[in-house]
Order: C-alpha cells, then structure tokens, then sequence
C-alpha cells in the first residue's frame, strides 16, 4: 500500500501523499463529509479524484469501513462493512436520536418535501424532538432528557450527518437541516430493535439506581419509617 501511495507521490510532483493524508484523517474524524461545507472543500476534491480511488478504498478496507461516494448528492462517507455491523460506532442514545432524525428524513422524503437538489430535509429541534416523544410513547421505560438530546444532536453535526442552524432564543428553536446520509446507517429492522434496547438500558438503570437506594438506607430504613425513632411513633 505504502508503495502505491509513493508512486501516487511521485506522480503528482510530491504533492499525494500530504493531501491523501490530510483528506483522510478528516473523514475518520467526522465520518462524512459533504461537498460546500466550510473547511471541506479540498479533502472533498482529494476523496473524489479518480486517481487516487483504488488507493483510499484500500486503505478503508483494511480498517473494517467501505468508503461511499454519492456524486448527485455529493458527499462522501465511511461506512462499518455489512458483515461486520449495520450501526456506526456510537452509543445508545446516539444511535437512538440517529434513528430520530433518520425517521423525520424519510418521512419528510415520503412526502417530497426535500430542501433544494440535494435531498437534505428542513425542520427543527423542538419537531424532531416531538418525533422521538411519539417514537418512545409505545415503550415503557424509554426516556431521555432535553439536554441529553441535544448532545446528541451535536455528535451528528460533528459527523456531517445533520447541520444545525442558530439558536432562535424568541422561539425557543434550532433549525436543523438533515442530510441523507441518515438513511445509510439504520437498515430495515434496526428501529424497534434500537428502541427496546434502549428500553431494555434505561430499566435496568433505574433498576440498579433503585437497588442502591434501598441499601444506602440501611436495613432498618424501612421500620423507622414505619414506626418512628427513638421509641416515639410515626406521625
């Protein structure tokens, strides 16, 4: 691989290697990068030169990744191999708030109601967050907080996968456009399963929260409780 990459070099008048390396390390740093954001502009034209293809889908494969490229929509990506995983490397509530905004795509798409040539999708915070308040309502023992939500959110900006606007602080709301990228990391029957994973985590926490509770009360929590202290009885 390495010799390749020196060949690529030495082509180019010692410029490949530099900017292979640079384009590369922002995409494993954000995983997608989409053509006409600030800063991507040059690793974006790197990733799609033909030239240097066969070398960066190499490269990818051996860390486990396909790399993907969508010239209509223009972005390129990193996605887990199928046999290796459907769901990026993130954590639950990542995962669950991805499949949130995956769902607000899709049915934004189903409608076609895509913001200019390039299927992104126009909403906002506070509706995606409706979403998921339907999504969870079927499922005991799903739930997450507002700020816990927004985090989330903000890890899939960093990944490109959605773009979040400014805070409008008369409405209370962030516009929040979502790319289709969303759509190639959630694949049929990842939604319920995410859910009730989730589900599954958040009673078990609450279980574990509540066993520990019990025992930093002390064994005789409960008969205080019942019958007072200090031989005097319970109002």
């Amino acid at each position: 691989m390495l010799p390749d990459l020196e060949r690529l070099d030495q082509a180019t008048g010692g410029k490949a290697a530099e900017d292979i390396s640079a384009a590369l390390r922002l995409l494993l740093n954000r995983q997608f990068l989409f053509s006409g954001d600030r800063g991507v502009a040059k690793a974006y034209d790197v990733l799609t030169n033909s030239r240097y293809r066969s070398f960066i889908e190499d490269w990818v494969d051996v860390l486990g990744l396909e790399f993907v490229l969508h010239q209509r929509e223009q972005w390129v990506g990193l996605l887990p191999k199928a046999e290796i995983s459907h769901i990026p490397s993130m954590n639950l509530a990542d995962t669950l708030v991805l499949l949130v905004v995956g769902q607000a795509w899709q049915e934004a798409a189903n409608r076609g109601d895509f913001s200019g040539d390039r299927a992104e999708v126009q909403t906002t915070v506070n509706r995606v967050w409706d979403l998921y308040d339907t999504l969870r309502s079927g499922l005991t023992g799903t739930s997450m907080a507002i700020g816990e939500f927004q985090r989330a959110l903000k890890e899939l900006d960093r990944r490109n996968l959605i773009l979040l606007g400014e805070m409008d602080g008369e409405m209370e709301d962030q516009d929040l456009r979502i790319r289709p990228m969303v759509t190639h990391l959630l694949r049929d029957g990842e939604a319920l399963r995410i859910l009730e994973d989730y589900a599954r985590s958040e009673r078990g926490l609450m279980n574990l929260r509540g066993t520990r509770d019990e025992r930093s009360r002390g064994p005789d929590a409960t008969s205080d409780a019942e019958g007072g202290t200090d031989g005097e009885e319970a109002p």
